[in-house]
């Protein structure tokens, strides 16, 4: 049984922001993925690969390094808004 299946109860069981934020943290813990190489240049801009997380996850970028840890090529991080949301 892989650790998603173990874990799923668990987490559905808990609310969306406690979930988001839970899992968050989580991502300092040292999972680590890979993602081939498979370089791309958008607009003069070079990646290594075209997998990305986009901008809201990590509204506060407090957790760069755990996330980028999991292979993606780019990752947004951070908001812009007059108040916080």
């Amino acid at each position: 049984m892989s650790a998603y299946a173990l874990a799923r109860p668990f987490l559905f069981a808990l609310g969306p922001e406690t979930a988001h934020h839970g899992a968050l943290r989580l991502s300092h813990f040292g999972l680590r993925a890979s993602l081939p190489d498979r370089p791309v240049t958008v607009m003069g801009l070079h990646f290594p690969n075209p997998v990305g997380l986009a901008a809201g996850l990590d509204k506060d970028a407090a957790h760069i390094d755990g996330l980028a840890k999991l292979g993606f090529g780019f990752i947004e991080v951070g908001t812009v808004t007059p108040r916080a949301q």
